[in-house]
């Protein structure tokens, strides 16, 4: 298997050499960086997805099952795998201290996921949910607990009651309302 994993990895860095020399000559092509800046939200928002298989050139199939690969060899298609997808613009957000053999699941699933292809800076792919119960990586986990941290509870003025379908919002000026 080690022979297979050495080739994989070989294979994925070659895959970054060449998305290195797509995305030099496509920063030639780019005059305007306010247009570029533009077109990639619409793009973001509303362009054409597809499975991130496609956009990397690395079909899952090729992508072993976590459980027949040891932890050296999980690190090892971790490293080059994420090294990937950000040269192909993903930043994958893992907490800071989680080993790089358990990052290897989480990439393995995301590659059929469809996303739109970022045409300027980068899509961030969380996999934290920022709910504490729910955390894939409860042990390492930094980004919950500084939501958590921020979290203020905003008290209304009004009751529930405030709002039926008698509410007048003249009641609240003191001559004609401004609208």
């Amino acid at each position: 298997m080690q022979n297979y994993i050495n080739q994989l990895s070989d294979d994925i860095l070659e895959a970054c050499r060449v998305a290195e020399i797509q995305d030099q000559l496509n920063s030639h092509e780019d005059d305007d960086e306010g247009e570029a800046a533009i077109q990639s939200a619409e793009n973001f928002v509303y362009g054409d997805t597809e499975p991130l298989s496609s956009i990397t050139g690395i079909a899952p199939i090729v992508l072993p099952p976590p459980e027949r690969l040891t932890q050296e060899q999980k690190s090892q298609l971790a490293g080059v795998l994420e090294k990937l997808l950000i040269i192909k613009k993903f930043l994958p957000e893992f907490p800071h201290q989680l080993p790089m053999h358990r990052r290897y699941q989480f990439l393995r699933e995301m590659w059929s996921e469809e996303f739109a292809p970022p045409l300027t800076g980068h899509v961030h792919v969380q996999f934290c949910q920022y709910i504490p119960e729910e955390c894939p990586f409860p042990e390492y986990c930094d980004h919950c607990g500084e939501f958590d941290d921020n979290i203020v509870e905003i008290h209304s003025p009004f009751d529930e009651d405030d709002f039926n379908d008698d509410f007048d919002p003249n009641s609240f000026f003191d001559g004609p309302a401004p609208f």
